[in-house]
Protein backbone atom coordinates (compact mmCIF):
# COMPACT_ATOMS: atom_id res chain seq x y z
CA UNK A 1 0.00 0.00 0.00
CA UNK A 2 1.23 3.95 -0.24
CA UNK A 3 0.04 6.76 0.79
CA UNK A 4 1.18 9.97 1.68
CA UNK A 5 2.03 11.83 4.66
CA UNK A 6 2.70 15.79 4.65
CA UNK A 7 3.26 17.05 0.46
CA UNK A 8 6.80 15.28 0.15
CA UNK A 9 6.89 11.97 1.77
CA UNK A 10 5.74 8.85 1.11
CA UNK A 11 5.20 5.43 2.88
CA UNK A 12 4.99 1.95 1.55
CA UNK A 13 4.50 -1.08 3.37
CA UNK A 14 5.03 -4.90 3.36
CA UNK A 15 5.58 -7.58 5.16
CA UNK A 16 8.18 -9.76 6.13
CA UNK A 17 9.04 -12.79 7.33
CA UNK A 18 12.38 -12.96 9.74
CA UNK A 19 13.43 -16.24 10.76
CA UNK A 20 15.76 -16.70 13.22
CA UNK A 21 18.66 -19.85 13.47
CA UNK A 22 16.00 -21.18 16.29
CA UNK A 23 13.42 -21.63 13.46
CA UNK A 24 11.01 -19.03 15.36
CA UNK A 25 9.69 -16.95 12.32
CA UNK A 26 8.63 -13.09 13.02
CA UNK A 27 6.14 -11.53 11.28
CA UNK A 28 6.33 -7.53 11.04
CA UNK A 29 5.68 -4.90 8.85
CA UNK A 30 8.58 -2.77 6.75
CA UNK A 31 7.76 0.78 6.42
CA UNK A 32 9.51 2.35 3.21
CA UNK A 33 9.73 6.35 2.83
CA UNK A 34 10.95 8.74 0.74
CA UNK A 35 13.42 10.42 2.42
CA UNK A 36 12.77 14.91 1.43
CA UNK A 37 16.47 15.52 1.74
CA UNK A 38 18.24 12.84 0.00
CA UNK A 39 15.55 11.51 -2.19
CA UNK A 40 16.51 8.23 -1.29
CA UNK A 41 13.98 5.17 0.04
CA UNK A 42 14.92 4.44 3.78
CA UNK A 43 13.24 1.49 5.83
CA UNK A 44 12.34 0.81 9.12
CA UNK A 45 10.20 -1.87 11.03
CA UNK A 46 7.36 -1.30 12.99
CA UNK A 47 6.97 -1.23 16.44
CA UNK A 48 5.59 -4.39 17.78
CA UNK A 49 2.42 -3.57 20.03
CA UNK A 50 2.63 -5.45 23.05
CA UNK A 51 0.93 -5.88 26.00
CA UNK A 52 1.91 -6.52 30.21
CA UNK A 53 -0.08 -8.92 32.17
CA UNK A 54 0.17 -8.05 36.17
CA UNK A 55 1.45 -4.47 34.61
CA UNK A 56 0.44 -3.24 38.69
CA UNK A 57 3.03 -5.20 40.55
CA UNK A 58 6.54 -4.50 40.87
CA UNK A 59 7.89 -6.45 37.77
CA UNK A 60 5.13 -5.28 35.82
CA UNK A 61 6.28 -2.21 36.35
CA UNK A 62 9.79 -3.22 35.66
CA UNK A 63 8.22 -3.84 32.10
CA UNK A 64 6.73 -0.49 31.66
CA UNK A 65 9.41 1.02 32.40
CA UNK A 66 11.71 -0.59 29.85
CA UNK A 67 8.95 -0.17 27.37
CA UNK A 68 8.95 3.68 27.43
CA UNK A 69 11.04 4.68 23.89
CA UNK A 70 11.84 1.41 23.57
CA UNK A 71 12.81 1.00 20.13
CA UNK A 72 11.21 -2.49 19.15
CA UNK A 73 7.98 -2.12 20.94
CA UNK A 74 5.01 0.04 22.02
CA UNK A 75 3.10 -0.19 24.74
CA UNK A 76 -0.57 -0.94 24.21
CA UNK A 77 -2.41 -2.76 26.90
CA UNK A 78 -1.80 -3.31 30.34
CA UNK A 79 -3.31 -6.06 32.39
CA UNK A 80 -4.01 -7.06 36.15
CA UNK A 81 -6.53 -7.78 38.68
CA UNK A 82 -9.87 -7.26 38.82
CA UNK A 83 -9.35 -4.73 41.92
CA UNK A 84 -7.44 -2.45 39.13
CA UNK A 85 -9.53 -3.31 36.27
CA UNK A 86 -11.62 -0.16 34.30
CA UNK A 87 -9.30 2.03 36.44
CA UNK A 88 -6.29 4.62 34.48
CA UNK A 89 -2.76 2.71 35.32
CA UNK A 90 -1.75 6.15 37.42
CA UNK A 91 -4.98 5.63 39.59
CA UNK A 92 -4.40 1.51 39.67
CA UNK A 93 -0.94 1.77 40.79
CA UNK A 94 -1.44 5.09 43.05
CA UNK A 95 1.09 5.52 45.48
CA UNK A 96 2.22 2.00 45.04
CA UNK A 97 4.34 3.10 41.81
CA UNK A 98 8.38 1.41 42.89
CA UNK A 99 10.53 2.72 40.51
CA UNK A 100 12.97 5.05 40.73
CA UNK A 101 11.49 6.80 37.72
CA UNK A 102 7.91 8.60 37.10
CA UNK A 103 5.17 6.66 35.93
CA UNK A 104 5.90 6.53 31.98
CA UNK A 105 3.84 9.50 30.38
CA UNK A 106 2.04 6.84 27.44
CA UNK A 107 1.22 4.35 30.43
CA UNK A 108 -0.63 6.47 32.72
CA UNK A 109 -3.69 7.05 30.93
CA UNK A 110 -4.10 3.40 29.42
CA UNK A 111 -7.47 1.85 30.77
CA UNK A 112 -6.32 -1.47 32.81
CA UNK A 113 -8.22 -4.52 31.81
CA UNK A 114 -8.87 -7.94 33.61
CA UNK A 115 -5.72 -9.99 33.10
CA UNK A 116 -7.90 -13.37 33.72
CA UNK A 117 -11.60 -12.00 32.36
CA UNK A 118 -9.82 -10.25 29.32
CA UNK A 119 -7.78 -12.35 27.83
CA UNK A 120 -9.60 -12.78 24.02
CA UNK A 121 -9.94 -8.56 24.25
CA UNK A 122 -6.13 -8.49 25.00
CA UNK A 123 -4.92 -11.25 22.24
CA UNK A 124 -6.57 -9.40 19.45
CA UNK A 125 -5.30 -6.01 20.25
CA UNK A 126 -1.35 -6.92 20.91
CA UNK A 127 1.54 -9.04 18.67
CA UNK A 128 2.48 -10.99 21.95
CA UNK A 129 2.43 -10.20 26.14
CA UNK A 130 4.78 -10.28 28.94
CA UNK A 131 3.86 -12.04 31.56
CA UNK A 132 4.96 -10.91 34.93
CA UNK A 133 1.50 -12.22 36.92
CA UNK A 134 1.58 -12.84 40.56
CA UNK A 135 -0.82 -15.78 41.61
CA UNK A 136 -0.28 -19.56 42.63
CA UNK A 137 1.99 -21.09 39.89
CA UNK A 138 -0.73 -23.25 37.95
CA UNK A 139 -3.15 -20.59 38.05
CA UNK A 140 0.06 -19.05 36.13
CA UNK A 141 0.14 -21.94 34.03
CA UNK A 142 -3.48 -21.77 33.12
CA UNK A 143 -3.22 -17.99 32.28
CA UNK A 144 -0.49 -18.09 30.00
CA UNK A 145 -1.69 -21.43 28.06
CA UNK A 146 -5.14 -19.58 27.62
CA UNK A 147 -3.46 -16.53 26.15
CA UNK A 148 -1.29 -19.02 23.98
CA UNK A 149 -4.41 -20.71 22.94
CA UNK A 150 -6.01 -17.38 21.85
CA UNK A 151 -2.92 -17.45 19.32
CA UNK A 152 -1.47 -14.51 21.81
CA UNK A 153 2.61 -15.45 21.91
CA UNK A 154 3.77 -15.22 25.53
CA UNK A 155 7.04 -14.16 27.06
CA UNK A 156 6.68 -14.88 30.81
CA UNK A 157 9.06 -13.69 33.26
CA UNK A 158 7.60 -16.25 35.96
CA UNK A 159 8.99 -19.41 36.75
CA UNK A 160 5.78 -21.70 36.39
CA UNK A 161 6.16 -22.97 33.16
CA UNK A 162 10.39 -23.41 33.46
CA UNK A 163 9.87 -27.28 34.25
CA UNK A 164 7.31 -27.60 31.18
CA UNK A 165 9.21 -29.76 28.78
CA UNK A 166 7.52 -28.09 25.88
CA UNK A 167 7.92 -24.03 26.82
CA UNK A 168 11.80 -22.94 25.86
CA UNK A 169 13.86 -21.10 28.45
CA UNK A 170 15.43 -19.57 26.29
CA UNK A 171 19.40 -16.90 26.80
CA UNK A 172 19.25 -16.03 23.35
CA UNK A 173 23.47 -16.01 23.26
CA UNK A 174 23.45 -19.55 24.69
CA UNK A 175 20.68 -21.70 23.03
CA UNK A 176 18.51 -19.83 20.18
CA UNK A 177 17.99 -23.90 19.21
CA UNK A 178 15.97 -24.49 21.90
CA UNK A 179 13.18 -22.28 20.59
CA UNK A 180 12.47 -25.54 18.25
CA UNK A 181 10.50 -26.69 20.97
CA UNK A 182 8.01 -24.51 20.47
CA UNK A 183 6.57 -26.48 17.62
CA UNK A 184 5.93 -29.16 19.80
CA UNK A 185 4.20 -27.05 22.19
CA UNK A 186 1.87 -25.66 19.54
CA UNK A 187 0.95 -29.67 18.87
CA UNK A 188 -0.02 -30.23 22.18
CA UNK A 189 -1.73 -26.86 22.86
CA UNK A 190 -3.53 -27.16 19.31
CA UNK A 191 -2.21 -23.38 18.16
CA UNK A 192 -0.86 -21.82 15.19
CA UNK A 193 1.22 -18.41 15.90
CA UNK A 194 0.40 -18.66 20.14
CA UNK A 195 3.46 -19.75 21.88
CA UNK A 196 5.28 -19.77 25.62
CA UNK A 197 8.52 -18.70 26.55
CA UNK A 198 10.34 -18.25 29.42
CA UNK A 199 13.28 -16.41 30.54
CA UNK A 200 15.96 -17.77 33.16
CA UNK A 201 16.30 -16.66 36.94
CA UNK A 202 18.03 -14.07 37.23
CA UNK A 203 21.19 -15.87 38.95
CA UNK A 204 21.29 -18.49 35.96
CA UNK A 205 21.11 -15.39 33.42
CA UNK A 206 23.91 -13.21 35.16
CA UNK A 207 26.78 -16.21 35.42
CA UNK A 208 26.47 -17.93 32.16
CA UNK A 209 27.11 -14.82 29.81
CA UNK A 210 30.40 -14.48 32.27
Amino acid sequence: TTRLVGSEMCIRDSYCNRRFSGGLAIYGRIQYRMDRVTGMEVCGMEKYQVGVIGGTGMVGQRFITLLEHHPWFELKVIAASPRSAGKSYAEAVGNRWAMDTPIPEQAKDIVVLNAEEDVAEIADQVDFVFSAVDMKKEDIKSLEERYARHECPVVSNNSAHRWTPDVPMVVPELNPEHIKVIEAQRKRLGMKRGLIAVKSNCSIQSYVLS
